[in-house]
């Protein structure tokens, strides 16, 4: 039986809470970006103090900080926490695809597969920033890697896998004409196909 989300009722990938409530990708998203903010105004409190402590003690500058890193924000929304994205490109883009390619970034963090992470966040980071791409095709290849990056948070079991081959395919041809993306989705594409396909 495909479990449903609890907050919309679309099909769920992740389970959270200690009652494991169920949560689409979408969903998910928010919750850590809700988690990711409120860690990150704790971090800012212990900042205070630490300056704080430091200006009385005559020391400016020698405690320790929490490093908090500044989000893209585009239209009031945050866009991503763990892709770095050029603000010019922002504008462009579809930031809700970059979005679930981010929470799948964090979500696969989690499962220790590094090298998996590294290659979906490379990948994604030289296309956004690629700056002969052109807006179009750009956002058709962060579409199909947003679906490919959703799709290795499913069970393998559940995954549609003649519609991954699809997407990689697609993706492949649509980075061809730029040299040096086409040579980086040739070392990537191997790594995403065998997490997805195996």
């Amino acid at each position: 039986m495909e479990l449903k989300c609890c907050q919309c009722g679309r099909p769920a990938y992740f389970v959270t809470g200690p009652d494991n409530r169920p949560l689409c990708i979408d969903c998910y998203l928010k919750l850590v970006q809700a988690i990711t903010l409120a860690n990150n105004q704790l971090a800012q409190e212990a900042n205070y103090l630490v300056d704080t402590a430091n200006a009385i003690m005559g020391t400016p500058g020698l405690g320790p900080r929490y490093e908090i890193p500044q989000p893209i924000v585009y239209q009031g929304q945050c866009v991503t926490r763990n892709i770095n994205v050029n603000q010019a490109t922002v504008g462009v883009i579809n930031t809700g695809n970059v979005g679930r390619i981010d929470a799948a970034i964090g979500f696969l963090a989690g499962t220790q597969q590094q090298e998996l992470v590294g290659a979906l966040k490379t990948f994604t980071e030289a296309v956004l920033n690629e700056p002969s791409l052109e807006a179009k095709i750009k956002n058709e290849v962060i579409e199909y890697l947003s679906y490919l990056a959703s799709e290795l948070t499913v069970p393998k079991e559940s995954r549609r896998k003649a519609i991954c081959k699809a997407a990689l395919e697609a993706i492949g041809k649509l980075v061809s004409t730029i040299s040096k993306l086409f040579a980086l989705w040739e070392k990537v594409a191997p790594i995403i196909r065998t997490a997805l396909l195996s």
